[in-house]
This record gives C-alpha cells, sequence and structure tokens, in this order.
C-alpha cells in the first residue's frame, strides 16, 4: 500500500473515534449498583429512562474522550422526553452523589457530540 494511501486509511478508520463517551449510572450514592453503562461514539438524541429505573439514579460517571474532531456533551433532565434539565457537562463529570434536590430524579438524558 502507498504511503499516502495508508495514511487516508488510518485517518478514515480513526474518525468514529473522533468522539466518544461513556456514561455509568448507580442506584446508591458511591457509585455502588451499576444500573446502566452506556457508551457511543456519536450523538444520541433524548432518551428516556426504563420505567424500572426512572427517578432511582444517585451517582454518575460520564467520561466524554475528544480529539481534534470534537467533543460531546451530556445533558440529564428531571422530566421524561428531556424536560427540565439538571445538569449538563462538556468534560468528564463524576458524581459520587447527587444534590439533596436532584436525587433520585433522573428520568432522561441527551448527548451532543
Amino acid at each position: 500500500m502507498k504511503p499516502l494511501n495508508l495514511a487516508t486509511s488510518l485517518l478514515l478508520a480513526s474518525l468514529p473515534l473522533a468522539s466518544a463517551w461513556h456514561l455509568q449510572r448507580y442506584r446508591n450514592a458511591g457509585y455502588q449498583v451499576l444500573i446502566v453503562d452506556r457508551k457511543g461514539t456519536n450523538g444520541q438524541p433524548c432518551a428516556n429512562l426504563p420505567a424500572d429505573l426512572n427517578d432511582q439514579v444517585s451517582s454518575m460517571h460520564w467520561d466524554a474522550y475528544s480529539w481534534a474532531w470534537g467533543e460531546c456533551t451530556i445533558r440529564l433532565f428531571r422530566n421524561a422526553n428531556c424536560q427540565i434539565q439538571i445538569g449538563v457537562s462538556t468534560g468528564d463529570w463524576h458524581i459520587p452523589n447527587f444534590s439533596p434536590a436532584n436525587n433520585d430524579q433522573l428520568s432522561s438524558y441527551r448527548v451532543d457530540c
């Protein structure tokens, strides 16, 4: 393979990794009892938590891996269908215990990349 073709192939292969994210939500404070573990390389439209997990999140890890092509932002919402935003972060965000006002209040989220 010619050097230019190899470089082009490597560049194209890395494009899906230009922005990546990993979201872990836990039922209890202190990252105890993992209930949702999602990751992706693209944005995600509004996602409601399943009914049995709605209003059950007490802690979370958000890792936003970004490179030269962009970065990802997470938005957390109190109500279903991404209504009433309660938090937003573009960088990494680790919450060992949601505040009393937001504990067990997460119903939906959206990832913008």
